[in-house]
């Protein structure tokens, strides 16, 4: 069931840059069902639990600026349906592959002096922000060369700890 989920996560993300409300906040009460359904009240606030965790790790980068909305609920709901430890190695998982596609891609766009010039820009934006509080939105879009659509690496990231854990 999940992975139709995620299937659609992905899908949105890619083609429109946003993971729609519906995907993953009409599926929690789904979610919070068949946890209460296989293991009563403990399976479900293991599943309560895994959503704070999911949504506590990147509520701060989507405060900054740095992702949309859809990809802050997304991993809330990764956490709701396999629990606060598997969101949170697949936040890790997540990063690290976000991170090596967002350098691959400004390489392959830009060259070595784009990618520098862009790492710089941002490195400016977070000293900014850390020192002042400071911190400001943009709008991100397909051209943004810092725009990724997080739902894969995030759903990579799921992948390969689920195949790690054994589940």
């Amino acid at each position: 069931m999940f992975w139709v989920i995620i299937t659609l996560a992905i899908y949105y993300d890619w083609r429109y840059r946003r993971i729609p409300n519906w995907l993953v906040l009409y599926t929690l009460p789904l979610i919070w069902g068949w946890h209460y359904y296989q293991g009563g009240w403990p399976e479900l606030k293991g599943s309560l639990l895994g959503w704070l965790v999911g949504l506590g790790l990147l509520i701060l980068p989507f405060l900054v600026g740095g992702m949309g909305a859809g990809d802050v609920k997304f991993l809330a709901a990764i956490g709701a349906w396999a629990g606060g430890k598997v969101a949170l190695y697949t936040f890790l998982a997540g990063a690290i592959l976000g991170g090596l596609w967002l350098c691959g891609r400004l390489l392959w766009q830009q060259g070595w002096a784009g990618f520098k010039q862009t790492w710089s820009k941002a490195g400016a934006r977070l000293f900014v922000g850390l020192f002042t509080g400071q911190w400001w939105k943009e709008e991100t879009s397909q051209t943004d060369p810092t725009a990724i659509p997080y739902a894969i690496p995030l759903s990579l990231g799921y992948l390969l700890v689920t195949l790690w854990l054994g589940r």
